[in-house]
This record gives C-alpha cells, structure tokens and sequence, in this order.
C-alpha cells in the first residue's frame, strides 16, 4: 500500500543483460485496489539503473492521474480493482552484451489516500523484452 504522492518503489523489479546498441520494451502492468469516498488515482516512473552505475529515468506517466477512479458520490463508498498497462520502449540503453541492467516501477498517488497494489493474487508485473538496434 501507498499513500504518498511523491514517487516511491512499488518494489517491482526486473533486470536483462542487452545486446551492444538494443532497445528494451517494458511491459509493465499495476493491479491496484481503490477504495475511497473521493476521487483516487496514481501515475508510474520507470527507472534503469545499469550494473555499478546510476539510475535515469526512462518514463514518467503524463501526470498522477493517469489511473483515476472516480469516486465521487455523496455518501456512498466505492472499491474496485483496476488494471493498468503500459507498453515503455527505452531506446537509449546502449548496453555491451555484459552488463545487466535493473528496470524498477515507482508509484505516486494523486491524493494521500491509501492505494494497495497486487492485492488478493492480483499481481502486478513488469516484463522485459530486448528489441535489435
């Protein structure tokens, strides 16, 4: 669970050792659990870091909200489950052929409302796949 609105590790994580000059496709998909009597939603950041050095950023949702459960009725208290995906290609890896390089997901919520994520078997998954130069 999360309620902060600055981005933090949704502690999902992935790594690949690329080809000399390769593109790498994430598919990264985020099952999360809102519940709230107000709006609720959360963005995503990708960030590499290869083997020994520092981590860039590769992806940042548009906004916070990219994923929003609306929520807004009178009296009422809403829960539902969403799935989202994204498909991120990141064309600036490089890479040398032996060096791994780790991808990790970061969430921030609109609100500080609390969001749990991967809740009840519902897993969130990152994927990664090498693309030739």
């Amino acid at each position: 669970s999360s309620t902060s609105t600055s981005y933090v590790d949704l502690g999902l994580s992935a790594s690949i050792t690329p080809s000399t000059n390769s593109k790498i496709l994430a598919v990264v998909n985020i099952q999360s659990y809102l519940q709230s009597d107000n709006n609720e939603g959360f963005g995503i950041r990708l960030k590499r870091t290869p083997s020994g050095g520092s981590a860039a950023t590769v992806f940042t949702s548009a906004s916070k909200s990219d994923v929003r459960g609306f929520t807004n009725f009178t009296g009422e208290h809403i829960e539902m489950y969403v799935r989202s995906a994204w498909d991120i290609l990141d064309t600036s890896v490089g890479g040398d052929g032996s060096t791994a390089i780790t991808y990790k997901v970061q969430v921030a919520n609109v609100s500080s409302s609390s969001i749990t994520y991967s809740k009840n078997g519902n897993l969130s998954s990152i994927t990664l796949l090498e693309v030739a130069a």
